[in-house]
């Protein structure tokens, strides 16, 4: 049958949507109900279609640099870590480098960031935690009036971030610190911090939200620096993977597609998004005796939920061709 299954609604999606050219909140997208709904193009449900940000943890995505210099994976766990061009310390005292002996953490946000502002006031805490053991810095790109502007407005009914922000903020030069480590270590997404160690070198990369127990084990000298080295190249081989699947599905070359699926799920384990990515190819290539049986093998697993139930039954009552309405 030439169906779409909702899992394909929520395959590895990327979080994008407010770029920094424009320095505006996102608007949430109108949600649709499956019966209405068209079809959605498999493409962009791998992170392609721009959607809005819904959760704390998650990203916002910021346009690559046409003029950038530096190479995307030069900067990894356990590279030295690139110093730090300032053009304004907005907040703190300035950090000249990385003092031998001193934990760091630089994050990168804007204040147009949705994620970015849930994020500040857990930093806040984790600085307020640490003291003089963690010096914890949130660079930006955007101008001293923007920053200071948003400074004086309300976070709370009775707080200003001002008096929410408890740790240093900076006014990138040129955008020349997101190039040395955002560009370098292929991050796309705001906010994202970088742990630097007592040996000033990068310890760990990763959501501001999702960073508590490494900074623990790195201020406790409990990290495992080979494993953390061992887990960001297999994050960045799974990231290098989408980004190829994606015009090998638009090119509809199917075969190689359900190659990179194989690869996908060897390095990150089965997964209903990936299930439906292959559903999807197995009928593009024709295959379908495979894909007849990963189908059913997908609506035993929804067989406890209705609003999967739903969405595969919506998807064959209304796809073109063959359609196995029993």
């Amino acid at each position: 049958p030439q169906i779409l299954t909702c899992a394909l609604a929520i395959v590895v999606v990327v979080i994008s949507g407010c770029r920094d050219s424009a320095p505006t909140d996102p608007t949430p997208s109108d949600s649709v109900g499956i019966q209405d709904a068209a079809q959605p193009d498999p493409v962009e449900t791998m992170g392609v279609q721009e959607t809005t940000p819904t959760g704390p943890d998650e990203t916002v995505s910021l346009e690559p640099s046409a003029e950038g210099t530096g190479e995307p994976g030069a900067l990894g766990v356990g590279s030295p870590a690139p110093p730090l061009s300032v053009a304004q310390w907005v907040t703190g005292e300035a950090i000249e480098g990385f003092d031998p002996g001193q934990v760091y953490v630089v994050e990168f946000w804007a204040t147009w960031c949705p994620p970015c502002r849930t994020s500040m006031p857990h930093l806040s805490q984790l600085q307020e935690q640490y003291g003089d053991e963690v010096k914890l810095v949130g660079v930006t790109g955007e101008t001293e009036e923007t920053v200071m502007g948003f400074l004086e407005k309300e976070q709370s009914p009775d707080k200003t971030w001002a008096e929410v922000v408890q740790y240093r903020l900076a006014i990138d030069s040129d955008d020349a610190t997101a190039e040395a480590y955002m560009r370098a270590a292929g991050q796309s997404g705001i906010p994202t911090a970088f742990i630097v160690g007592r040996d000033a070198a990068v310890e760990w990369i990763g959501h501001p939200m999702a960073m508590d127990e490494p900074l623990a084990k790195i201020v406790a000298g409990d990290w495992d620096r080979q494993t953390a080295i061992d887990e960001f190249n297999r994050q960045q081989r799974v990231e290098r993977l989408k980004r190829e699947l994606v015009p090998k599905l638009r090119a509809e070359q199917w075969d190689t597609a359900l190659d990179m699926l194989d690869q996908l799920e060897q390095e990150t384990g089965e997964s209903e998004q990936l299930a439906g990515m292959r559903l999807f190819a197995l009928q593009k290539a024709g295959r379908t005796e495979e894909a007849s049986k990963l189908l059913a093998g997908m609506v035993d697993q929804a067989w406890d939920s209705p609003t999967d139930l739903n969405g595969i039954a919506w998807s064959i009552a209304r796809s073109d061709g063959e359609r196995d309405l029993d």
